[in-house]
């Protein structure tokens, strides 16, 4: 036998958001509040590593001054903001 669909199970189905629907600050948490550094932990594979230090090299041989933990966190960051153009975010 075949149920059929009653008024209660159409609303249910009307009102829900579909992914699509969603905005993406609703998908994504804020950051608290505080200005504390968070410390990551990640194990980068050599590849990247090697990468990551032929671009510091090429920023100090432009006359580009930053620390390390400056470029990474600078490498991070433009690295998500292109996710974000990428993903429509």
């Amino acid at each position: 036998m075949v149920r059929k669909k009653t008024a209660t199970t159409r609303k249910k189905v009307s009102r829900a958001k579909s992914v699509e629907s969603v905005s993406p600050s609703e998908l994504l948490p804020t950051p608290p509040p505080s200005e504390d550094a968070v410390t990551l932990s990640v194990d980068i594979p050599r590849k990247i590593s090697f990468r990551l230090k032929v671009a510091l090299l090429q920023m100090e041989a432009k006359g580009e001054k930053a620390t390390k933990r400056q470029f990474v966190e600078q490498a991070l960051a433009s690295a998500l903001d292109e996710f974000d153009l990428e993903w429509g975010a």
